[in-house]
């Protein structure tokens, strides 16, 4: 009884007392936790520790400055500016560790410390930062593989231009992604792939934002979708886009003043998109270096030697508009809607003018030699496969 009485007797007078004796309600949460973390002391004492001569005092030092998380970033890179390799060496892998505790697209906190210590010092200093951020880069992108992988986004060998059978290196979204937008956040990890191809509903906006944050990219192929200028704008942060190819897609508006914008160095290829005429003069005035093929988007289908004094068909595409026309390998194409063709280039800029399902004329030499007859095919053309 008397113990009960008694803290009744407790309780009252705390609560009669509160208004004089408690601070604001979050300020002893806060300073309670900050002493738990720090074991009572200040970070600037856990910072000395690191140097001191007791092996367990400096581990120790170590967990706690780990544990007191984002306050003790800024200490812990002012320690590494001392002369003690041990100092050094502690301070950076703690840095390493509150680093790889960040959200995949935080690039402040120890991620931004880290980074300024390895560009900015010289010495043991800058070697073990470069080494941190090194393993945070490797520990990331493993995870970025696996994330993306998982999500159905192809990362492998595979081939970038339709009609080339080279084999590269690259990151493929397409309808098998599982469209999670979220896990495309990993794409940034992605430290050395520098080739996407983003085939239908993956060719969009969005999609592209995060590709665009690849550190190495430098081509990307767009097949069969819309983009707004938005998506377009996102690739005006690249560095420098070795080859751009749009096939078959179309742009909320005219994309003339973003594309004259973009570092391209390489190829711009068009492909059955709407740019409009005006639009397509401007941007070849715009890159007279740059190798261009802006086209309807018009696909006869048939490959031949470029270096070649006249237009040979060497293959044809498999249910293309040329295999439905009749046109087999070996046919000579000398001319087309009655406009003579000397050679490959001349039959390219013949279709180029074409539209999609426009019928055609095209007069071939069939046979060898003296024995070469001449027949006239028609064909209508379609579009190209570009998965």
């Amino acid at each position: 009884m008397v113990v009960a009485g008694g803290w009744c007797c407790l309780m009252i007078a705390v609560a009669a007392s509160s208004a004089h004796s408690q601070p604001p309600a979050d300020a002893p949460q806060s300073s309670q936790r900050q002493d738990d973390e720090l074991d009572g002391r200040s970070i600037e004492y856990w910072i000395e520790q690191l140097a001191s001569d007791s092996y367990s005092r400096r581990q120790r030092s170590s967990v706690i400055l780990e544990k007191a998380g984002n306050q003790a970033i800024g200490a812990l890179a002012e320690a590494t500016k001392s002369g003690d390799f041990e100092v050094i060496t502690r301070a950076i892998r703690i840095l390493q560790r509150l680093a790889v505790r960040q959200s995949i697209e935080d690039e402040g906190g120890a991620v931004e410390e880290l980074t300024r210590i390895a560009a900015d010092s010289v010495g043991s200093r800058g070697v073990v930062a470069r080494d941190a951020l090194s393993n945070i880069v490797s520990m990331r992108s493993d995870q970025a593989y696996e994330a993306l992988n998982e999500a159905g986004v192809f990362i492998g060998q595979s081939t970038f231009v339709p009609t080339s059978p080279r084999m590269m290196a690259l990151i493929r979204i397409d309808d098998a992604w599982n469209g999670d937008v979220d896990v495309l956040r990993w794409l940034r990890w992605i430290r050395d792939i520098d080739t996407v191809v983003l085939n239908d509903k993956a060719c969009r906006d969005d999609v592209l934002i995060h590709v665009s944050r690849m550190p190495a990219l430098t081509n990307v192929q767009l097949n069969n979708g819309d983009l707004s200028r938005r998506g377009l704008e996102s690739l005006t942060n690249l560095q420098q886009i070795r080859v751009l190819i749009f096939n078959y897609v179309q742009f909320d508006q005219q994309p003339t003043d973003t594309i004259v914008r973009l570092p391209l160095v390489e190829s711009l290829r068009m492909f059955g998109t709407n740019l409009d005429s005006e639009g397509a003069e401007t941007i070849r005035d715009t890159f007279p270096g740059v190798l261009m093929e802006i086209t309807k988007g018009a696909f006869l289908g048939v490959q031949s030697d470029m270096t070649a004094t006249e237009c040979r068909i060497q293959s044809v595409i498999s249910g293309g508009a040329a295999e439905k026309a009749g046109l087999i390998a070996g046919d000579v194409i000398i001319e087309l809607n009655g406009k003579p063709i000397k050679d490959f280039f001349d039959l390219k800029d013949e279709i180029a003018k074409a539209d999609i399902r426009e019928e055609i004329e095209i007069k071939v030499r069939r046979g060898p030699g003296d024995d070469a007859n001449e027949i006239v095919l028609k064909a209508v053309l379609g579009r190209q496969d570009v998965q």
